[in-house]
């Protein structure tokens, strides 16, 4: 969990540092070059073309960098919202942990535990991270839920928090959809 944690603040602090800054950027693109042409995971001849595309890379990232800094409120409020979500996404487990009748564990510990667990998986692109994943948040909801209701937490939290984000994302695109392709056609028909 901790692993999953560190790396994630390391790639955090990375992509600040390509976003924010003018000079550390090339020098990490070559020393990273330098290393892989050594390891021999990039062809010398091969070097050359993509350090360039790298650097067109890093353009973009420039053009971003400008952008946050001359929005910083809008930004702002794009992280407050970000953050509100995740929230709501995390309490699930608190009011689920409430529905079932239980008491004895904080609102807060519940949400912090969800955190960790998300920071830990998300963080690490392991092969079978997902079942990584499903298993970590079943050994929590066994603390949490007790083993009882274990299993029943599991599928309540997979519900609620994905599938019916899923479903409901889908009604929505299909009323778009459709309402979209009508006022199309009803906009031909005036033409």
């Amino acid at each position: 969990m901790f692993l999953g944690m560190a790396l994630n603040v390391l790639v955090i602090f990375f992509f600040w540092i390509l976003l924010f800054s003018k000079k550390m950027p090339p020098k990490l693109l070559k020393l990273g070059f330098k290393i892989m042409t050594f390891v021999h995971l990039i062809k010398k001849e091969d070097r050359e073309r993509k350090e360039q595309e790298m650097k067109e890379a890093f353009l973009d990232y420039q053009v971003c960098s400008s952008f946050i800094k001359k929005h910083p409120v809008r930004i702002f409020r794009l992280f407050c919202l970000i953050l509100f979500q995740r929230i709501c996404l995390f309490s699930i487990s608190s009011f689920l942990y409430l529905a079932f009748g239980l008491s004895g564990t904080s609102f807060l510990a519940i949400l912090f535990l969800q955190i960790a667990i998300t920071q830990a998986i998300d963080s690490v692109p392991l092969p079978g991270g997902v079942m990584v994943g499903e298993s970590l948040t079943f050994q929590v909801n066994s603390l949490i839920y007790g083993s009882h209701l274990a299993h029943a937490s599991m599928i309540l939290l997979r519900g609620i928090s994905f599938y019916f984000v899923v479903l409901f994302s889908s009604i929505l695109f299909i009323i778009y959809h459709f309402k979209g392709v009508r006022s199309e056609l009803l906009h031909d028909r005036i033409l």
